[in-house]
């Protein structure tokens, strides 16, 4: 059973986060925190799956980031170095320090975005459900915010008009401004995600046929095409790739 705190000194939103957990993952528990010494004690008593943290916890005390110092603090422990963290604030002068120190999953402004925190749940606790733990994760980590995911649900990789896509098996993009292509590769670092084109890779592993004179890939599970650029011929020609 996957368990996630909800670190949110606010009841009524809370109350409604938990409703949207409960709503969107199967058998799952949610355990509720108001402050930082409850989340502590949970944290440490318990094997959390995904934290849901809002910085500010004490709106009385000037300066307060008590839900930032409990991300610290959990980053610290064994076991939740790499646990999925998403920021739940209206504070956007706190956001940005702690994202890149905490390396947090994402975040979600208030109000809350229930269908960001729908796809934020989909893709930290349900698709991992049944994967199996040997599967090599990567981790792309862009503007202070760590985003894992498994290589094998990657399918394949595109830059459109400055704006890199990462395109997985379940029909979610991933879209990342300015972000070049070599420096993503360079971040998968799995040799089964091949440059086909100046501006596309793929998963080798998702390649249905490869039609060489129309250069196109044909991809599997009805997943549509991709383009062979014409300088990658030749190593579609001499079979070295797939």
């Amino acid at each position: 059973m996957k368990k996630v705190l909800i670190l949110e000194d606010n009841k009524d939103i809370r109350r409604a986060i938990s409703t949207i957990v409960g709503n969107c993952v199967p058998n799952v528990e949610i355990l509720e925190a108001a402050n930082y010494t409850e989340a502590i004690n949970i944290a440490v008593l318990q094997e959390i799956d995904l934290f849901l943290v809002d910085i500010v916890l004490n709106h009385d005390k000037r300066g307060d980031s008590s839900g930032y110092e409990f991300a610290k603090k959990i980053r610290g422990m064994e076991g939740y170095v790499r646990t999925p963290l998403v920021y739940i604030t209206a504070q956007g002068d706190l956001l940005a320090k702690a994202l890149h120190s905490t390396h947090c999953y994402d975040f979600l402004d208030k109000p809350i975005d229930e269908k960001k925190l729908h796809a934020i749940l989909i893709n930290t606790l349900v698709k991992m459900e049944g994967e199996e733990k040997e599967e090599e994760e990567v981790e792309i980590f862009y503007k202070g915010v760590l985003f894992p995911m498994l290589a094998s649900d990657i399918v394949y990789v595109e830059v459109k008009r400055r704006t890199l896509y990462i395109h997985d098996r379940y029909g979610e993009d991933l879209e990342f401004p300015f972000l070049p292509l070599k420096e993503v590769l360079d971040m998968i670092g799995n040799g089964k995600i091949l440059q086909c084109h100046r501006a596309i890779a793929v998963n080798k592993d998702f390649v249905r046929s490869i039609d060489i004179v129309s250069r196109i890939i044909t991809l599997k599970e009805d997943l549509g095409n991709v383009e062979i650029g014409t300088n990658y011929l030749p190593l579609f020609r001499k079979g070295r790739t797939i």
